[in-house]
């Protein structure tokens, strides 16, 4: 019933909106599905707050949790499925998203309207229309009208995709198939030069005597798929080896994945284990305290590249074929540690320990063309030009 009530709002508002003109410097931001106050949106959202209060920002949401808690913090946020949010979604001259189109709903493409696609992340992973479950020949007939009516533009309308790099650029070209594809860099990265770690690490209980290792794998099976393991747990000579050396090892899964966990599934031992999947904490931060990051094919440790730290990537299962097709392996560049089991993760762990490397090579500019605070403020230049 509800989605029905959304679906007659969408209908009316689609229709309403061949009569509203677009209204100068009133910029609109959603992610996670409307859910969330997350990821490059925010960063986006907060850098133009500062930066340019020449323009009127919006936080649009359909959680009433969030409203209210932003609310309470005094950010502008509107409630998307309300009239003051239908009519912004409809007057606004630039929508910015980054997890996905319904981020927003009722955004219809517009004459001067600018729709900017900051994704989640440079994938590894195929997406969107090199993803084959994700093509248009794919989608039912319910699928397309909700798109038509509610979520409103398509990724052809876009105008904007930021990259970190021509090696990136040239995969999200092919994934929205768009040459609206610009290297900026990523929202998200610039706080990592402006934030304090140990204010962060006192913020997460984390001293600066502590290593701090952080597992942050991506989903499997957007959700559906096996839960990851939890690293080290039934290890106890691992467990006496981060004790004695004092390393703090943090699981922090995929969203996608938390129907798939059971809190306090298993007894494991809380001075060396962490599992911050529940807690609500920026993954940014996260990565920003890791002394070494442990991944497989998240787009996590592309941002960590910045911070010129340890990284592993734990390939435990045969994920291109029996989950998401790869545009490349973690094995087809020089950026870190190789794992295939538990036992290489604790060898590399030990390793890294006593003899740190940092240095990535030609690799590290692969990825990113620049290492500097700059990637929002190149974003909203091109934007305002």
């Amino acid at each position: 019933m509800k989605k029905f009530l959304i679906l007659i709002i969408g209908i009316i508002s689609y229709l309403l909106s061949k009569f509203f003109k677009t209204k100068k410097k009133l910029w609109i931001y959603g992610s996670s599905h409307g859910e969330r106050f997350s990821d490059n949106s925010k960063y986006f959202f907060n850098h133009i707050r500062k930066n340019n209060t020449n323009i009127k920002s919006i936080w649009i949401t359909r959680s009433k949790r969030l409203y209210k808690e932003l609310k309470h913090k005094n950010i502008p946020v509107v409630h998307n499925v309300s009239l003051k949010g239908v009519f912004y979604c409809l007057i606004a001259d630039v929508v910015v998203f980054s997890t996905s189109r319904d981020d927003l709903l009722f955004v219809y493409p517009k004459l001067n309207r600018k729709i900017v696609n900051l994704w989640h992340g440079m994938p590894m992973k195929k997406i969107v229309f090199d993803h084959k479950p994700h093509l248009p020949k794919n989608r039912n007939i319910k699928s397309k009208i909700w798109d038509k009516f509610v979520v409103g533009f398509q990724h052809s309308d876009v105008d904007l995709i930021p990259a970190t790099s021509s090696f990136f650029k040239n995969i999200l070209q092919s994934a929205f198939k768009s040459n609206n594809v610009y290297v900026t860099g990523q929202a998200r990265t610039d706080a990592f030069f402006e934030w304090d770690s140990l204010k962060i690490r006192t913020k997460y209980g984390f001293s600066t005597e502590d290593t701090v290792i952080t597992y942050m794998p991506t989903h499997r099976g957007y959700g559906s798929g096996l839960m990851n393991p939890k690293i080290f747990i039934e290890n106890l000579n691992a467990t006496s080896y981060f004790k004695k050396n004092k390393i703090k090892i943090i699981w922090k899964f995929h969203p996608n994945m938390i129907n798939k966990m059971v809190r306090d599934d298993i007894n494991f031992d809380e001075d060396v284990f962490r599992d911050m999947t529940f807690v609500n904490c920026e993954p940014q931060e996260l990565l920003f305290i890791s002394d070494m990051l442990i991944t497989d094919y998240s787009s996590c440790y592309i941002d960590y590249l910045f911070l010129k730290r340890p990284i592993a990537f734990y390939l435990y299962d045969n994920y291109e074929e029996e989950d998401n097709e790869l545009y490349f392996s973690p094995k087809d560049h020089k950026i870190g540690g190789i794992c295939f089991s538990e036992k290489d993760l604790f060898n590399w762990i030990k390793l890294e320990k006593d003899n740190p490397k940092f240095e990535y090579g030609p690799d590290l500019l692969l990825y990113h063309k620049k290492i500097d605070n700059n990637s929002c403020s190149n974003i909203a230049k091109l934007v305002l030009n």
